[in-house]
């Protein structure tokens, strides 16, 4: 045997050993990952937006400078943001609910080294979802401060000394409602799933010291 064969049949194991120390990405966390991205990078701009905005107007009434700053920092927190929000849970879900049964299945099987990467696979990915869930979980709760924000901004600017007509404001206030629907549904699912994950990994339950 040569020794170029010798020395990568001695690299073997240490290939394999990093190979179950990665993890690839499932191609639901990555479209989950990107729906969140983007939206979040959509709110960030929306905030400083209305922020610059409302700063710029010299001599601009008070009332009319928050409900500048209101609507623009509410514009991404509509029906169609709402429903990203929850296509990414729903992708998250979806792969707790597998990597969860996978894990079970794994718990009953006899424990050899193809089980134990198989656990620790599933482990990691389980893990990686659930930090995914609390990203939903911040943006429902920006989204519905946002929206509350955004409401009081239109009604700022119909009830107030604007002049906006009502009829002109109460469709963007349907939307900003609608996305409070949606994010108190995906609050709870988000309760749920988390609760889910804990109960797969035993997160509660304090490490058992050596004898």
């Amino acid at each position: 045997m040569s020794s170029s064969a010798e020395s990568q049949e001695n690299d073997l194991p240490a290939t394999q050993e990093r190979q179950k120390g990665r993890t690839s990405w499932e191609i639901e966390e990555l479209a989950s990952v990107g729906i969140l991205s983007a939206l979040s990078l959509v709110a960030i701009f929306y905030f400083a937006s209305g922020w610059a905005i409302s700063d710029e107007g010299v001599g601009v009434p008070p009332s009319q400078r928050l409900h500048v700053f209101l609507i623009y920092t509410s514009e991404w927190a509509g029906i169609f943001g709402g429903f990203l929000v929850l296509v990414a849970l729903g992708l998250v879900w979806w792969q707790v609910d597998g990597w969860t049964e996978r894990l079970a299945d794994l718990d009953t099987a006899e424990e050899s080294d193809s089980t134990i990467g198989d656990s620790n696979e599933a482990i990691t990915h389980l893990l990686r979802n659930r930090s995914l869930s609390t990203a939903c979980g911040v943006l429902c709760v920006a989204g519905l401060l946002a929206s509350v924000g955004g409401v009081v901004g239109y009604a700022i600017g119909a009830g107030g000394d604007l002049g906006v007509p009502w009829g002109s404001v109460l469709g963007p206030i349907g939307q900003l409602l609608g996305f409070l629907v949606l994010a108190a549904v995906g609050v709870v699912a988000i309760v749920r799933l988390r609760a889910t994950c804990t109960d797969a990994l035993d997160i509660d339950d304090p490490p058992t010291s050596a004898p």
